[in-house]
């Protein structure tokens, strides 16, 4: 199996989800990508590429993942259709955006969020169902999710905590944004080994069990409270055809 991780930045999807699926190829903009694999165990590859312009051939990959990416380019829709030029058919593609709900609290409580440097627009979730079904991307699930993360992101914004431009992580350190932080990794069991690491180095390891022995009440309040307040919407669609560009 071939994968193309668009907007792969450090390749944290990759160590999350993607190492054992197949043939990795991941490209950002930026070279942020500071993955090593020094035994060989991985075949994986980092191209500094724009989403809007893939330099890959026709139907190159069997997975697409595009997470966090179309609110930052200037053309969403063009990325569309290089990703249905790229992915084979009946291949699969896995997209998130930010919720809507959040981001327009997240533009009130600053502006400056949402900017060339940062998130462009807020989706009409209807809107762009339509645009990727009309490429031959036919949706076939939709799921709101991250709920930790948004409060997360509202207590930051709330704060005036400054962030990094394009990655939106935070430049200053803060004890309560760290707890909910992990809150988040702890309800997402590809995280865990992450997780156990940052702990590590903070010095808080021998909490770490105790709370993995949580994780399924932190999960089930993040699942119901992710319909109230979601930072993310997931999304994935199959190509259902070959199509020509729009």
């Amino acid at each position: 199996m071939r994968i193309l991780d668009i907007g792969c930045g450090k390749g944290n999807l990759i160590k999350r989800l993607l190492s054992e699926k197949g043939d990795y190829v991941g490209i950002d903009v930026h070279p942020w990508f500071n993955l090593k694999y020094p035994d060989g165990s991985l075949n994986y590859d980092f191209l500094l590429s724009d989403s809007q312009n893939l330099c890959f051939q026709e139907q190159s990959f069997d997975e697409v993942y595009c997470y966090d990416v179309l609110e930052h380019v200037a053309d969403y829709e063009k990325v569309l259709i290089e990703i249905c030029r790229v992915v084979k058919d009946k291949g699969l593609l896995f997209v998130s955006v930010p919720h809507p709900r959040s981001e327009k609290i997240c533009k009130f409580l600053e502006p400056s969020y949402f900017s060339p440097n940062m998130h462009l627009r807020i989706f009409d979730l209807d809107v762009l169902q339509n645009q990727m079904n009309k490429r031959s991307l036919k949706v076939v699930e939709i799921k709101n999710d991250d709920f930790f993360s948004a409060v997360a992101l509202t207590y930051r914004l709330l704060r005036k905590i400054p962030f990094e431009n394009q990655s939106g992580y935070a430049l200053k350190k803060d004890t309560i944004l760290y707890f909910l932080q992990l809150l988040a990794c702890l309800t997402d069991p590809p995280s865990w080994v992450q997780l156990g690491q940052e702990m590590q180095k903070r010095g808080l390891f021998k909490l770490y069990y105790p709370l993995l022995r949580l994780s399924n009440l932190f999960r089930a309040i993040e699942i119901y409270m992710s319909s109230i307040y979601p930072k993310t919407v997931f999304i994935r669609a199959v190509k259902i055809r070959e199509t020509s560009n729009q």
